[in-house]
């Protein structure tokens, strides 16, 4: 009885991975001849899905007047709040497509994980000055350990 059901499912595993395998090969057929796709996916970090969905989402870049409207659109700003004396910023507004946020952060995270020297994009989480007092020469390469 149970090899019965463990050969339905092992089929049906076949049929999916051969579906995706399908649907994997024509985005990437798709975004290889899109003049557009292919010089978004010069970005490191974007690929296929990225750019073809970057471009589904935009659809004509022309109804932006300033490439900073396209990440408010995208939901990439960060909330404000002014009223009199009072002005601050809050987190990142989300107005926008989420799944598009969401391959983004994974593009942005492809190229933090590519800096293998030091960069001010690897700096989260430490609390070493890249600037010295006295001049705005950068304190590079930085000590081995952190004084904090």
């Amino acid at each position: 009885m149970l090899r019965a059901i463990a050969d339905g499912f092992i089929a049906a595993h076949a049929t999916l991975c051969q579906a995706v395998d399908d649907l994997d090969k024509t985005v990437k057929r798709k975004a290889k001849v899109h003049p557009i796709a292919r010089r978004l996916m010069t970005i490191p970090g974007v690929g296929p899905v990225n750019a073809l969905s970057f471009i589904a989402l935009v659809e004509d870049p022309n109804r932006f007047s300033r490439s900073a409207d396209v990440g408010a659109f995208l939901g990439l700003t960060p909330k404000r709040h002014q009223s009199g004396e009072v002005d601050w910023s809050g987190n990142v507004s989300k107005c926008g497509d989420k799944a598009m946020r969401g391959l983004l952060f994974e593009a942005a995270s492809c190229v933090i994980r590519q800096v293998k020297r030091f960069s001010p994009l690897k700096k989260v989480g430490r609390c070493v000055s890249l600037v010295d007092e006295g001049s705005a020469r950068p304190l590079w390469p930085l000590p081995a350990r952190s004084p904090c």
